[in-house]
């Protein structure tokens, strides 16, 4: 493919985990605070292993080695939660 190669990409796939990241908290409080109990059925948007990969993929291919430890935390995170 042509953009097999491409900073470009990379930085997309990262710039979208982020977003995600960020919405899926969002989504958090706010399910928190309306005093509802966090349950997987109420959360619309999930992060899942797809996402950590592709994300760590990305991460390591721009020499982000900071943020690649730090999505490897948020994983370790998610899997104590289940």
């Amino acid at each position: 493919s042509r953009k097999r190669n491409k900073q470009s990409l990379w930085r997309h796939a990262y710039r979208t985990y982020e977003t995600m990241k960020q919405l899926e908290l969002d989504q958090r409080r706010e399910i928190e605070n309306n005093g509802g109990v966090l349950s997987s059925s109420k959360m619309v948007i999930r992060r899942h292993v797809v996402h950590f990969e592709a994300a760590l993929v990305s991460c390591s291919k721009l020499g982000l080695w900071r943020e690649a430890l730090s999505i490897y935390d948020d994983v370790l995170s998610v899997v104590e939660e289940q």
